[in-house]
């Protein structure tokens, strides 16, 4: 599970860099990642700088900076 943890952000990075702004939904399908892996991923990188986050409707979408 630690290495599951350890290499999410990278991942979500990843696929964030090759696709651009995504919803958490997109990313899970994307990267077959648990959605709480997702999150992990997504907190790290934006307590990093390397990440954004807004709110669109229902949903969460994400972007690298």
């Amino acid at each position: 599970m630690m290495n599951e943890v350890i290499a999410a952000p990278g991942k979500v990075w990843d696929y964030l860099n090759a696709n651009g702004e995504c919803s958490v939904s997109q990313i899970k399908k994307g990267t077959k990642m648990p959605e709480s892996l997702i999150y992990l991923g997504l907190g790290w990188l934006a307590k990093e700088g390397k990440a954004v986050m807004r709110r669109d409707g229902g949903s969460i979408r994400s972007c690298l900076r």
